[in-house]
Formats: structure tokens, C-alpha cells, sequence
């Protein structure tokens, strides 16, 4: 188990668009998935985050080991509610391919309260 106490506020948005790169090979879906701990202040519980997203990056790739980096420097282990890390998680996408369309991110998680109810939560960009 988790010390809830480590859990800090989320941090900023990290420019990492330098890492981004001119999408020259016709890409038109790019699919992530990352996982993520996170306290949720309102159900007072350490939980899981297990991401899906993908987007058309438009005319920029971004490079993957910097967009998980992006992520993971401001979510993981961060005092954050879900609706918070899947905006944080589209910006964060957007940052890094400024033109990205068909933005999906959701998160699923099975180990928080409520305990028999798993949760899937969508938002589209």
C-alpha cells in the first residue's frame, strides 16, 4: 500500500514541443497507454490511473519517451481526480502536437472507492 502522504499537487505543463518532429510519414492515429498514481482528494484513496488515448497528430509527431515524460512529471504520485489528469493529459498532447485532432483519452480504474465498481471515464478533444 501506498503512503497517501507523498502524493503532492500536479505539477505544471512541461514544454517538451522541442522534441516534436514534422509528420512526413502520412500518420494518422497515434495510440498511448500509461498507467499513473494518483490520490484522490474527494474519495479520500490512492488509486490507479490506467490511460488510453490516441489522436491524429496532425502535421507533428510527438516523440513518445518525452510525451510519457510529460506525463509522468506531472501526474504520478500527484494529488489529482481523474477529470483533472485526462485534461492535463490532453493538453499535455496538444502541447507536444499542436494540430493533433480526434483528441480520445480515458482512464479505467478498478482499485479505489467505490471498492465493486470499477470506472471508466472518456473525454474527447
Amino acid at each position: 500500500m501506498m503512503d497517501k502522504t507523498i502524493f503532492r499537487k500536479a505539477g505544471p505543463l512541461v514544454d517538451y514541443y522541442e522534441k516534436s518532429f514534422p509528420n512526413t510519414y502520412g500518420l494518422t492515429k497515434i495510440t498511448i497507454n500509461k498507467k499513473i498514481h494518483t490520490y484522490c482528494r474527494l474519495g479520500g484513496d490512492i488509486y490507479t490511473n490506467q490511460i488510453t488515448a490516441y489522436f491524429n497528430p496532425g502535421s507533428m509527431v510527438c516523440d513518445y519517451v518525452y510525451l510519457d515524460k510529460a506525463i509522468e512529471d506531472r501526474f504520478e504520485q500527484s494529488d489529482s481526480i481523474i477529470e483533472e489528469v485526462l485534461a492535463g493529459i490532453v493538453e499535455i498532447i496538444k502541447n507536444q502536437c499542436p494540430n493533433a485532432t480526434n483528441i480520445h483519452v480515458e482512464s479505467y480504474i478498478d482499485d479505489s472507492v467505490p471498492k465493486n465498481m470499477p470506472v471508466k471515464v472518456e473525454i474527447d478533444a
